[in-house]
């Protein structure tokens, strides 16, 4: 992906519309070395993920330099849930006990 950014490519954000691919006729030859400033670089989700948002997120992270894509929970609805009977989210477990739930 350096390659590409350096003959013009972007990427801003997840997603085919966050991608600026140029049409250019002959790409530039490129001569680049660097060694990454630390070995692991990436992002985390951090909660609940609409799964179409996590694999556009994952195709993404290469694409910025990154090398790792860490899912928090096995299962984020369940976490959730759990913290809001506990009452430890005091808006999820009202939201919760409203929508049947959790007892």
């Amino acid at each position: 992906y350096r390659y590409l950014t350096l003959n013009g490519c972007r990427w801003l954000f997840p997603g085919i519309d966050g991608e600026f691919i140029p049409v250019i006729e002959e790409p530039m030859a490129v001569k680049y070395h660097k060694m990454a400033d630390c070995r692991y670089r990436g992002q985390c989700n951090e909660g609940a993920e609409y799964q179409p948002n996590m694999m556009e997120a994952i195709d993404f992270t290469p694409k910025i330099g990154m090398n790792i894509f860490m899912i928090e929970f096995d299962n984020p609805k369940a976490y959730y849930f759990q913290q809001a009977q506990n009452g430890l989210y005091v808006r999820q477990a009202i939201i919760s006990k409203v929508l049947g739930l959790i007892d």
